[in-house]
């Protein structure tokens, strides 16, 4: 599509469709970051199941993982 011919709508939805296919993008690069990182962190010997302590270092792994986000991101909406 020649970007001079589209629309307003058009542009609109070519720019709503790349912001979510960033988010997704990002999403899924979040998820394998916690993934290897507390995986690292918490499986010690891997097994058929988790032990309760293995259990219990990923769920607080994960916590603390999405709560620095959370933290990162509300510094970033500030500065703008």
């Amino acid at each position: 599509m020649n970007p001079s011919l589209a629309t307003p709508r058009d542009r609109e939805e070519f720019f709503r469709a790349a912001r979510a296919e960033a988010s997704d993008q990002l999403l899924q690069e979040l998820i394998q970051t916690v993934v290897d990182k507390c995986f690292v962190k918490c499986i010690t010997k891997p097994s058929s199941s988790l032990t309760g302590g293995e259990s219990a270092c990923l769920a607080k792994c994960m916590d603390r993982f999405l709560e620095a986000r959370t933290i990162v991101v509300k510094a970033l909406e500030n500065q703008q």
